[in-house]
């Protein structure tokens, strides 16, 4: 098997004591379970003087490249926390991408090896890990959606006629007469009439025939509010009626 190997230091210089790990540490730990286990690092990665908080670093880009073009066929790392610090699940969605790009990674203070039975069952469950808080991610999600749809609030961008209240929510601005009035031209004279007086009134924005037809199709103006399935259909006061 062939791996690359990744080294990460948020501060090299004035570093000591129990929980530094250096470079040459690291590298020296990666090495060690390469000899034991028969495999050949082909290529080292590093990040130096570079936070674990960010998830764009040149060494983990570059070796995530590799992996994904199938150059190498995993990766090792001394310690999990040197591909992120930004917590568990960040962790693992890093694990994800290098597993589906099929990839394996061996962390060595877990004792993830690739090239082990138990090893692999422990990449096993951090995958499933990794679903759970994925799932738990969206569960928690849906429900703060639906909180809010409930409430009235608007999730998406405000539109055009309304402005946002401090709870959220919206409620008729300034350019809703422009709306009202984009209404009464199109239901009496048409599509062209409501177009050509939201350019005149609305110059602000960029409007033509489609953007214009969104908006008089907007159930937004009906008072409604929705989300994916989520719908409140007294969400917020209404501009125009049925």
């Amino acid at each position: 098997m062939k791996v690359d190997g990744y080294v990460r230091v948020s501060r090299v210089k004035g570093r000591e004591g129990d929980s530094f790990i250096s470079p040459a540490e690291q590298r020296k730990q990666i090495e060690g379970w390469a000899a034991s286990r028969s495999v050949e690092v082909a290529a080292w990665h590093e990040d130096l003087d570079v936070s674990g908080g960010k998830l764009e670093r040149p060494g983990l880009d570059a070796m995530l490249a590799r992996v994904e073009a199938g150059e190498t066929e995993g990766v090792a790392v001394a310690k999990l926390d040197r591909l992120s610090r930004l917590g568990v699940a960040d962790a693992l969605k890093l694990v994800e991408r290098i597993t589906e790009a099929g990839g394996t990674l061996a962390a060595i203070d877990l004792g993830l090896d690739p090239t082990t039975t138990f090893g692999k069952f422990g990449t096993t469950i951090m995958l499933g890990l990794a679903e759970m808080e994925r799932d738990r991610y969206t569960e928690g999600w849906k429900a703060a959606n639906t909180r809010a749809i409930e409430r009235g609030v608007k999730v998406s961008r405000v539109p055009f006629g309304y402005q946002r209240r401090e709870d959220g929510g919206i409620e008729p601005g300034p350019d809703s007469v422009h709306v009202q009035r984009a209404y009464e031209l199109a239901a009496g004279q048409g599509l062209s009439m409501a177009h050509a007086y939201l350019v005149e009134h609305a110059p602000n924005r960029v409007w033509n025939s489609d953007t214009t037809r969104r908006m008089l199709k907007s159930r937004t103006y009906l008072g409604e509010s929705a989300h994916g399935d989520l719908v409140n259909i007294q969400a917020h006061e209404p501009l125009v009626g049925l």
